[in-house]
Formats: C-alpha cells, sequence, structure tokens
C-alpha cells in the first residue's frame, strides 16, 4: 500500500498491487532513507580505501529508479564484500568495525528489497521515471510506447 501524508503517496514495503483495495497512483513519493541508510566506514576501515556511500547520491538525477536500484545494489554488494575482506585483514577489528562490516550486508539486502518494491511500482510500464519536486524525490510509471494502453 502507499501512505498519503500532504502531497504524493509514499512507496511503502506493503505495497501489493494484488490487493482488493488497490488504488494506482500516477505519482509516487519514495523515501530513499526509509530503505537505505549512508555508510560511513569506521577509520581503521578507512585507512583500507573504504569511502562512504550515500544512497540519496544514486537518485539525484532524474533516469528510471528501477536502473538506478540496481547500480546501486550492485555497488552495495560489492562494498560488502570489500568491507568483509578487510575486516579479515585486521589484526583485530574493533567491535565498531564488525558491526560496519554487519551494516553493510544489511544495506546490500535493503537496496534489493527497495528494487524489488520498486519493480512491483513500475508494473507494466516502461519506466518508473525519478524526478525531484519541493525537495521530493517523486516515481512516476512512465510508458513513452503506448498512448495510455498497457503493454504486456
Amino acid at each position: 500500500m502507499v501512505a498519503e501524508e500532504k502531497g504524493y503517496p509514499k512507496i511503502l514495503e506493503n505495497y501489493d498491487p494484488e490487493a482488493d483495495d488497490f488504488v494506482r497512483h500516477p505519482v509516487y513519493q519514495l523515501e530513499v532513507s526509509m530503505y537505505l541508510r549512508r555508510l560511513d566506514p569506521t577509520p581503521e576501515m578507512a585507512g583500507f580505501g573504504l569511502v562512504s556511500i550515500d544512497p540519496i547520491d544514486y537518485y539525484v538525477t532524474s533516469g528510471d529508479a528501477v536502473q538506478k536500484t540496481t547500480y546501486l545494489s550492485r555497488i552495495l554488494w560489492a562494498y560488502a564484500g570489500k568491507a568483509r575482506k578487510v575486516l579479515s585483514e585486521l589484526e583485530h577489528p574493533s567491535q565498531e568495525s564488525v558491526e560496519f562490516e554487519q551494516e553493510c550486508w544489511k544495506q546490500a539486502g535493503n537496496a534489493q528489497r527497495l528494487l524489488n518494491l520498486l519493480i512491483k511500482v513500475r508494473g507494466h510500464d516502461v519506466f518508473l521515471e525519478t524526478e525531484w519536486n519541493q525537495h521530493q524525490l517523486l516515481c512516476i510509471p512512465k510508458n513513452p510506447r503506448s498512448k495510455g494502453e498497457v503493454i504486456e
């Protein structure tokens, strides 16, 4: 489902196009921070080349939300793998570094869940276009090949 607060309905995890009470909206609001958090490596892990990753940065320009999230998901899985490798190379890693590595894997999984959700929101449309409007990230299902008809 989607929750409506002033403005456009938000994309939430329980979005279900198969539900009896489902209403498809022409525009949705996506709050990336509901799904993904900024990753800031610990100082000892930063020394191995790990840099901060802010998921919001991947949605700054307009484009297809599904493609952006696919790319971000790949980046986060690779980042989590690198964090694990760095952690294994540390002789006595701090608890903070261990927790950071676990958070990396969690965020990679969250990115995959967000991707699956956005694919459901996109539905039969070709794109789920992102657009910034008054500090809100909007997602607009678009099908440029048709004039209102659904392509399957």
